[in-house]
């Protein structure tokens, strides 16, 4: 099993992003509800047409639909350090701990 994961920062966000995901490049646009601080994630593909689009929860994957034509290697937010721990170290995923929770591409 191959981890890799996309590379993204609170500071960064609203930010939109091209990521190559199974040989398919595909931009990903993330937002914050301020109010609620939750992180949102839209998937498009280059043309700008909306794939998929969800709110990032921890330990969750991105894409849990079946999407027809869609298919790539899960992403699943968590804290990779969570694997070596007899206690969950995070339980959301927000704008507070995106420095700890990254959003893991799972090969």
């Amino acid at each position: 099993m191959e981890l890799n994961y996309l590379p993204l920062t609170a500071d960064e966000l609203p930010v939109s992003k091209i990521f190559e995901l199974n040989g398919e490049l595909y931009n990903f646009v993330f937002r914050k509800n301020e109010k609620f601080d939750k992180i949102y994630c839209e998937i498009r593909d280059l043309e700008d047409n909306i794939i998929y689009t969800t709110r990032l929860v921890y330990a969750g994957e991105v894409v849990h639909a079946v999407i027809d034509g869609f298919e790539i290697d899960p992403l699943v937010p968590f804290n990779f350090n969570d694997l070596f721990t007899d206690k969950i170290l995070e339980t959301v995923f927000n704008s507070t701990n995106m420095d700890r929770v990254k959003i893991h591409v799972i090969a």
